[in-house]
């Protein structure tokens, strides 16, 4: 085989690589939503339950009882279903 094919191989596969790589970032980055929006889901569904929002708050103030978060990730079957931190728009300015 001459020089040239196999560099045209080489490039080849490197281009593969590189697009595989990009779109595992994607598919990371998806998952990463997915949870989000798998948590916020259910949080809505357990606020619909007790006919209010409070329930996931610590008592007088309107930030998210951390407890609630870690109920959340133990009724999690899988590791990349977990909600890894308080959501942004929760956290304490």
């Amino acid at each position: 085989m001459d020089n040239g094919r196999r560099f045209d191989f080489r490039k080849k596969k490197t281009f593969f690589t590189e697009k595989e790589l990009e779109l595992e970032k994607k598919i990371a980055s998806l998952e990463t939503m997915l949870s989000f929006l798998k948590w916020k889901k259910w949080y809505y569904e357990t606020a619909c339950q007790a006919g209010e929002e409070k329930i996931h708050f610590i008592e007088g103030t309107k930030e998210l009882n951390p407890e609630v978060l870690t109920h959340y990730n133990e009724l999690q079957s899988e590791e990349k279903r977990k909600v890894s931190q308080t959501p942004h728009h929760f956290k304490s300015h």
